[in-house]
């Protein structure tokens, strides 16, 4: 077993202080991507004619029902024929930090899609029926009404996914992303300390919930504020 050396936990301390910064890279690239697929989805189930609906309904039920390990294996392995045919061979692979984001984007698209299309449920109608008595045009429906009230409702629901990614960017290891937890792997194969080296993963982790929770709770007073006079229990 290696000694314990400061010297020595300063030297992995770097990588893994690396890793944190990539997995938050990849939290958050990811959950941009997600939102932007969810919106589409959810938008299209609630507005888009019977066909494209039931089309956005099979695909986010496809990719709930999927454990995030497999689409990620999936997209990695299989999306290079695909991407090669769609780019008529100007582009055969994705890295495997581009693999991973579209593979957490596509399963947390999903479950994004769900949370955003009940927040849209929730709003009273008597809203939009008021807003179309004044004659509002329906892209300032959607920006003045629809939108805000809607994310301020979903901003919970979406905080816990963003949670779950996080820790989701995890599976990456397993395509060589170094990620937190590759780079921790890779420490404890070299020094032969697990448990310090899982506790200092561990406080990282906590360190970056904190951190989303920390903006998370300033954006859910600006909106509580701005938008909603009744109060929070």
């Amino acid at each position: 077993m290696a000694s314990f050396l400061p010297e020595f936990l300063f030297f992995h301390m770097t990588g893994m202080m690396e890793g944190a910064l990539i997995t938050l890279k990849l939290g958050m690239v990811s959950f941009g991507l997600s939102l932007m697929i969810g919106i589409v989805w959810a938008m299209t189930r609630l507005y888009a004619p019977p066909l494209p609906a039931k089309g956005a309904q099979g695909l986010a039920l496809f990719f709930r029902g999927m454990p995030e390990l497999l689409v990620i294996l999936a997209v990695y392995y299989l999306h290079g024929p695909i991407l090669e045919a769609l780019t008529w061979g100007r582009i055969s692979q994705l890295s495997p930090f581009a693999s991973g984001v579209l593979a957490l984007s596509l399963c947390y698209g999903a479950y994004a899609s769900e949370v955003i299309r009940y927040a849209i449920l929730t709003i009273p109608p008597q809203q939009i029926e008021a807003a179309e008595a004044f004659a509002l045009p329906t892209s300032r429906r959607f920006l003045r009404i629809v939108l805000p009230q809607a994310t301020f409702r979903s901003l919970k629901g979406l905080t816990n996914l963003l949670l779950s990614l996080l820790k989701d960017t995890a599976l990456l290891s397993v395509i060589s992303v170094p990620e937190l937890m590759r780079m921790t792997n890779l420490s404890i194969a070299s020094s032969k300390h697990p448990f310090t080296f899982y506790m200092i993963a561990a406080c990282l982790y906590l360190l970056m919930t904190f951190l989303v929770l920390l903006i998370v709770r300033v954006l859910d007073r600006v909106y509580f504020y701005r938008f909603m006079n009744e109060e929070r229990p």
